[in-house]
């Protein structure tokens, strides 16, 4: 390694010796770049891409070279071409079904997505020039019914067997690799359109970095774009603003153990084991406030509850032996088998083997079993005072935390599965709290699995994740059904929403979403007052306008002597045009045509009665006007403009038409 000039500058100073020290310093600098922390990506490069205008915006970011020299690099944005398509045609011999399968998604270059065509819900009917089904033997256009996927719908009455020749654009989807080079400018390479494409191997580019992959993927709702970030090419080792270290692109984090002695000064979230008291404790804050919080105190206390059982009132038992404590009184129900209750009649307390606690049980979830009463061994010969204590162990420490009553919320509805969910994400009701298994879901009476037959949604799209399942502070109304299961339209999904509150945590976050109800209720109720006020504003301009403009109108009635009597004969030449318009002048007159060629309606207009009977090898019926056929006007000439799927060499039309109005 070159070591720095000595410089004497008794001589004077000499430019060139302290020049040769700068570059000397230089490389040093870079030399240890490359030794300590590698070369690669720093910070920065978010990428970002707008599918409406084709651009994909690299943030800016800086990067280390393999010369060790650190740059900074601007935001850049490129320009993308749309998907690539090519146009093909299919020959194939239409099945009986009238399902025709392609052999690749049908793409419409103007909408940017693959077809999805399903009248009268979802889309509009493809244009001719992106895609068209003709017969191979005349060339006749055959009318397509409905797209999904690869699969083209026809008409399988008219068609089946036939060879149909589907003409139609294909594309694929596209990874595009976004490579930095060491100078500090980009380069922008495409793969081929493929439905699996791949990004490029950094390896072929030499001493360039891969700064991520673009990927477009073509669907039916558009084209969607997702970013790969997991081979970029980052710098090995790297320490940020914040002091924090990274490795590879990734923040390390260090590794936690439990301290054997208090350390001194703590981080927050260290584990401390008190030896002396055989505590383990946690530093977390407390109100604001660091401190070392214990973690496995389980130290309790008594809570006693009493009531009083008094002869002639409504909860004594009728047959002086089965006692069951007030609905109302949740204080009073008990954990079963701890021996909780204390029982004393005429002063004299009861032993064990004396009586025999009454245990509910919901749905035979025994760990959820709650003592409701006590049933006597031998009924009283008299009734007498019966009293009861009821001992809870409850936690000690905080006194916050002590609450000893157990309350159970139930809601349970159902919902009817329609086939326009394809999600098969339904709400609730009421919210419930994710990871605490507070929801049950039963398809036509069967229970389904929580994961593998249904899971938990955070809101109508995401699920949640494992990390908020765990922490238990999700407050959410969705859950959706996996494909594990098969619902059909009108099966009946059942769910049952199921909150146990044993303390005030719970309690909080329980209230804590009934509150949020409530202020949006009150935020609404607010807007619907003056809605009103407003409305009754209107309501009393709107009857002064009205009594104004009754004044007016009885003001323009002109004199009644020039009115037609009920008892004067009405001639054709008195009435109004509009009513002769409507009269019917003459017989009917009957046209008959083939479907393939249709001829015009002579002396007949579009305003005329018009009946058509269509006949054909298969079917003989009246067709509807506007949806089989429409009745048009071309330069003077009424005509049928008839349906595509009706046209068919072997049929016929029957016209029936009568003239309305006379001149």
């Amino acid at each position: 390694m070159p070591e720095l000039n000595k410089l004497d500058f008794v001589s004077g100073i000499k430019a060139e010796k302290i020049n040769e020290n700068f570059n000397t310093v230089d490389t040093w600098i870079k030399n240890e770049r490359r030794r300590v922390g590698g070369y690669g990506l720093v910070e920065g490069f978010d990428l970002s891409a707008d599918v409406n205008n084709f651009t994909v915006t690299i943030g800016a970011g800086i990067f280390i070279n393999q010369a060790g020299e650190e740059k900074e690099i601007a935001e850049k944005v490129f320009f993308c071409d749309s998907p690539e398509y090519i146009e093909v045609t299919e020959k194939i011999v239409c099945p009986k079904d009238g399902i025709i399968k392609l052999s690749d998604y049908p793409y419409s270059p103007s909408g940017k997505k693959y077809f999805k065509y399903i009248p009268p819900e979802y889309g509009a009917y493809p244009n001719n020039a992106e895609i068209y089904a003709y017969d191979e033997t005349d060339n006749m256009r055959v009318q397509i019914l409905q797209i999904s996927g690869k699969d083209v719908y026809v008409n399988p009455i008219t068609w089946v067997g036939e060879t149909i020749c589907i003409r139609y654009k294909k594309a694929g989807n596209r990874i595009d690799s976004i490579i930095l080079m060491s100078d500090g400018s980009y380069r922008y390479e495409k793969s081929v359109d493929s439905t699996s494409p791949s990004h490029v191997q950094i390896k072929d580019y030499g001493n360039d970095f891969l700064v991520g992959a673009v990927y477009w993927q073509i669907t039916d709702k558009g084209i969607l774009t997702s970013f790969y970030t997991n081979h970029r090419t980052y710098r090995t080792v790297y320490v940020d603003g914040e002091n924090r270290l990274w490795l590879n692109g990734e923040l390390y984090v260090k590794q936690r153990g439990i301290f054997f002695e208090e350390p001194d000064p703590p981080e927050p979230n260290d584990l401390w084991y008190d030896s002396e008291t055989n505590n383990l404790y946690v530093y977390v804050p407390v109100k604001g406030i660091y401190q070392w919080v214990p973690v496995n105190d389980h130290s309790t206390m008594t809570v006693r509850d009493f009531f009083m059982f008094i002869p002639g009132e409504k909860h004594y038992p009728l047959n002086s032996q089965t006692f069951i404590f007030p609905e109302d009184r949740l204080d009073l129900h008990f954990v079963p088998n701890t021996n909780a209750l204390e029982i004393t009649i005429d002063n004299t307390p009861l032993m064990a083997d004396q009586f025999e606690e009454v245990v509910n049980e919901d749905d035979g979830k025994v760990f959820l079993s709650q003592g409701r009463g006590f049933k006597l061994k031998e009924p009283l010969d008299r009734d007498t005072y019966v009293q009861v204590i009821v001992n809870h162990q409850v936690k000690s420490n905080p006194e916050k935390e002590t609450f000893q009553r157990a309350a159970i919320f139930v809601n349970e509805n159902f919902i009817v599965y329609s086939a326009n969910n394809t999600s098969k994400v339904f709400e609730t009701d009421e919210y419930y709290t994710a990871g605490e298994d507070q929801l049950e879901v039963y398809l036509n009476g069967i229970r389904l699995n929580i994961k593998q037959d249904f899971v938990e949604m955070k809101d109508q799209n995401n699920e949640c994740t494992a990390d908020e399942l765990k922490k238990k502070k999700t407050e959410t109304r969705y859950f959706k059904i996996t494909n594990n299961v098969t619902i059909k339209p009108n099966d009946k999904i059942t769910y049952k929403i199921s909150k146990y509150v044993w303390n005030y945590d719970q309690l909080s976050l329980l209230m804590g979403t009934t509150l949020d109800d409530i202020n949006a209720l009150n935020i609404k109720v607010n807007k619907n007052i003056n809605d009103i006020k407003a409305l009754n504003n209107s309501l009393v301009n709107a009857i002064n306008n009205l009594e104004k403009k009754i004044a007016d109108t009885r003001a323009m009635i002109p004199d009644k002597t020039q009115f037609t009597k009920n008892t004067d004969i009405l001639s054709i030449d008195r009435m109004d045009n509009s009513i002769k318009d409507k009269l019917i002048d003459n017989a009917v007159t009957t046209f008959e045509m083939n479907t393939t060629v249709l001829q015009p309606l002579t002396s007949i207009s579009v305003d005329d009665f018009i009946q058509v009977f269509y006949i054909s090898p298969n079917e003989s019926r009246i067709l509807v006007k506007g949806s089989d056929y429409n009745i048009v006007n071309n330069s003077g000439n009424t005509s049928i403009e008839l349906s595509p799927i009706l046209i068919n060499r072997n049929a016929s039309l029957y016209v029936n038409a009568i003239k309305i109005g006379v001149d």
